[in-house]
């Protein structure tokens, strides 16, 4: 039977709490710019991470109002970019990359990914031309001689790594980033996209990148959840050890039930419930 695939929305357009709880505590693709861009950047969203493993819950669960505004325009996006590029769409759902999750805005049914963004109108000319109010902007000459741009600023550090992340979980050759802004519709830029093709040396340094923040926040994470589990143990193991009946046994099993323990731990817990299970009289309540 086929896996189920876990879409970011209900039918009825609400958050999928499905979706939110499989990314608790992972790495995903809308955020994996941020152990791309310095160890600052790392440590405060594995921290995040961190903090969603330990808690079970997701940390900034709040969108901002154009956050908001932009997944409501998202439908409206793809098709306007299906009317513009002829191609057919279909919704994109939770992808498991190496490492990573990944949730693309559309899937192309003839190949190819479509990342959909719905910035504010200063937002989106600050992305597109904002390198032309640069002093150092680069400028080209027309045949008439007048200043031309013939390239478009390049994409923010965020989109374009979460482009490559989403190209690798769903193993496509390019993503298109593509811009809606229906408040340009007057200067005729309400659409533009922006293909990002998977490079094979850039793939590689995600992956790389992905690998080293996984083993740091595994790392943590036994830290946090084993610091103190030799004190537990040895503390259930009294209790166990002290037990006058099969009933106390369990409850002293039952007080570390659903923490996370190393297998040595459990196996010492183990062992010493045997050992009183055996000593114990069979069916002796108390």
């Amino acid at each position: 039977m086929p896996e189920q695939k876990i879409y970011q929305r209900l039918p009825d357009g609400t958050l999928n709490p499905a979706w939110t709880q499989a990314r608790l505590g992972r790495i995903t693709a809308s955020e994996i710019h941020r152990i791309m861009t310095g160890d600052a950047a790392r440590a405060t969203y594995l921290l995040e991470k961190l903090t969603e493993r330990v808690e079970r819950d997701m940390v900034g669960k709040g969108l901002s109002g154009p956050m908001e505004d932009g997944i409501a325009l998202e439908p409206e996006a793809g098709a306007a970019y299906e009317e513009e590029t002829g191609e057919k769409l279909v919704i994109g759902h939770l992808m498991e990359g190496p490492g990573f999750l990944a949730t693309p805005d559309y899937l192309v049914v003839s190949g190819g990914l479509v990342e959909c963004k719905a910035p504010i109108v200063k937002t989106a000319l600050g992305e597109r031309f904002g390198h032309l109010l640069r002093e150092k902007a680069k400028r080209k000459r027309g045949e008439d001689g007048k200043l031309v741009e013939a390239e478009v600023g390049a994409p923010p550090n965020d989109y374009y790594w979460q482009c490559v992340a989403q190209c690798i979980a769903a193993d496509e050759p390019w993503c298109d980033l593509y811009y809606y802004v229906p408040g340009l519709r007057p200067v005729a830029l309400q659409g533009w996209l922006r293909r990002i093709w998977l490079e094979t040396d850039v793939e590689r340094k995600l992956l790389d990148a992905v690998a080293v923040a996984n083993e740091m926040l595994d790392a943590a994470y036994d830290a946090v959840t084993f610091s103190r589990s030799g004190e537990v143990v040895a503390k259930v193991v009294e209790q166990i050890e002290a037990a006058g009946s099969h009933e106390a046994v369990d409850r002293a099993l039952y007080s570390v039930e659903g923490m996370r323990l190393p297998a040595a731990a459990v196996k010492v817990l183990d062992e010493a419930a045997r050992r009183k299970t055996l000593a114990l009289p069979a069916g002796l309540e108390g």
